[in-house]
């Protein structure tokens, strides 16, 4: 729920829904516990990003870490630390205004000492090389948002915008 506080901070719809199928991946292979290795396979199913990585031998890595039992109800409440804290972390990274998206939740999922980053190591998935494409992602999406602007003559003569000195470090 948001008003937890590894929750903090305003999460995109799509977000949401990718959280919500961490959950229900946990819950169907009857874990009692959300993992970050849920929220790993959730990610790659909801954007198939990195094209890399197969949803489906993640699922099979997760089973053979932990054994497939009878579904299970499991609710927000069931959050590892590890995937509380790298919710946090997703939201702390976020820019002010904005929501946290998938992309934000994998950089800050590659960047924690978790068992989905430990997952990917023995996938021979080089997560550094992942974070870094992620993060290129991240900075053309917010450039290609920096240069929709509305031709605004009389505001721009007028006021200054903090938001571009606060970008420029001024």
């Amino acid at each position: 729920t948001e008003g937890d506080g590894y929750m903090q901070g305003r999460f995109s719809d799509h977000s949401y829904s990718t959280l919500n199928l961490a959950i229900k991946t946990a819950s169907d292979l009857g874990h009692i516990y959300v993992g970050t290795e849920h929220l790993l396979y959730a990610l790659v199913e909801a954007d198939g990003f990195p094209a890399e990585l197969d949803k489906k031998d993640i699922l099979k890595r997760i089973e053979q870490i932990s054994d497939k039992g009878k579904n299970t109800f499991l609710s927000a409440e069931d959050m590892t630390p590890a995937l509380k804290g790298v919710l946090s972390r997703a939201a702390a990274i976020t820019p002010l205004g904005e929501e946290t998206d998938n992309v934000t939740i994998f950089i800050a999922l590659l960047s924690a000492d978790c068992v989905a980053v430990r997952l990917l190591d023995d996938m021979d998935i080089d997560t550094e090389n992942l974070k870094k494409a992620l993060e290129r992602k991240k900075q053309t999406k917010m450039g290609a948002k920096r240069e929709v602007r509305l031709s605004t003559p009389n505001l721009d003569r007028y006021s200054v915008s903090l938001t571009e000195k606060a970008i420029l470090g001024e």
